[in-house]
């Protein structure tokens, strides 16, 4: 997903940072019970705003099912969003393919950033995906 060393971790607010975090195939079919963070929650008085995530779902052998469009929310499966949703069409997909959303408004205080899909669990499939978050951490 590109060079990243221009974007190495700082404690320095405002400096841009990205993450990685790849999900197994297990924890994409426990999606909906069970959100997956992305970037931690920061200290007090601090929020996490993203500038984009772009995700890779490296197809295996066994398309996922169901209507699971993934969410980026912040603090849990219920929070704020973060970014436009990755489209199920994405998720079921059967081809290795990338998606890109770029951030939303609202940005809560001391909030993770996590994933998650709003329905139920994906059905089936093997696959994992790759989600790489561009973000800034910023003091109010």
């Amino acid at each position: 997903m590109g060079d990243l060393r221009f974007y190495k971790p700082t404690s320095t607010p405002g400096i841009a940072q990205r993450t990685r975090v790849t999900l197994t195939s297990a924890q994409i079919l426990a999606l909906h019970g069970t959100p997956i963070t992305l970037v931690a929650a920061p200290p007090a008085g601090k929020v996490i705003s993203v500038d984009e995530i772009v995700g890779k779902l490296t197809f295996k052998s066994t398309q996922y099912t169901g209507a699971n469009a993934v969410e980026f929310r912040y603090t849990d499966g219920s929070g704020a969003k973060v970014t436009g949703d990755a489209a199920s069409a994405w998720l079921d997909g059967s081809v290795t393919a990338y998606v890109k959303t770029i951030a939303a408004a609202v940005t809560p205080i001391n909030a993770a950033v996590v994933a998650a899909v709003p329905s139920a669990n994906p059905a089936a499939g093997d696959s994992t995906v790759t989600f790489d978050v561009l973000y800034r951490i910023v003091t109010l």
